[in-house]
């Protein structure tokens, strides 16, 4: 086979790659152009190898040649879609929206962006009181350190451990206490 071979059989096939790119394209829409090049690149490569002999297929049996077609096609696709998600996170849209567990609603995505951080005032605002609370608690570093960092930031109790060289149920007891502290001084103030 020559490149005029390998040319006829793009031409052939191209329909049927074609159309599994817009197969995809309905579930991924924002991708559609780049789907469709990427399984026609998919299908270029495949006419090549098949003109040059490094695959075998008879174009008098079209089942072997669909089946290599639908291969080629779908792992150029795949290929795209994963560089899409790793690569371009904002904009893989999720397939299952999220809805408004009280009106049944589609939730929009920017506004659980927007609704998950309060504006930094209130985060200084909340620091100060956590601060001043464990002042008032008189937590020892280590109490402290156990309570922000197991609480607070919800590490493991093992990592903490290692890093202290002690045992986990001693860092939950020094956790317990440190709650224990902290209830104490907030009843008081």
């Amino acid at each position: 086979m020559t490149h005029t071979d390998a040319t006829a059989l793009l031409e052939q096939w191209l329909p049927l790659a074609r159309g599994l790119a817009r197969k995809w394209a309905h579930r991924h829409p924002r991708h559609a152009d780049d789907l469709e090049s990427a399984a026609t690149l998919a299908l270029w490569r495949l006419a090549q190898k098949i003109a040059r002999g490094e695959l075998e297929a008879d174009p008098g049996r079209p089942r072997r040649v669909a089946g290599l077609v639908r291969l080629a096609v779908k792992w150029a696709i795949t290929a795209v879609l994963k560089h899409h998600r790793r690569c371009k996170r904002a904009l893989v849209v999720n397939p299952f929206p999220e809805l408004d567990p009280d009106t049944g609603e589609y939730l929009d995505p920017l506004a659980l962006v927007a609704d998950r951080s309060p504006d930094v005032g209130h985060d200084l605002d909340a620091r100060d009181e956590v601060h001043s609370l464990f002042e008032l608690a008189e937590l020892s570093p280590r109490y402290r350190e156990a309570a922000l960092r197991v609480l607070g930031r919800g590490e493991p109790a093992r990592v903490l451990a290692r890093e202290q060289g002690c045992t986990d149920k001693r860092v939950s007891q020094v956790v317990r206490g440190a709650v224990a502290k902290l209830r104490a001084a907030a009843e008081v103030a």
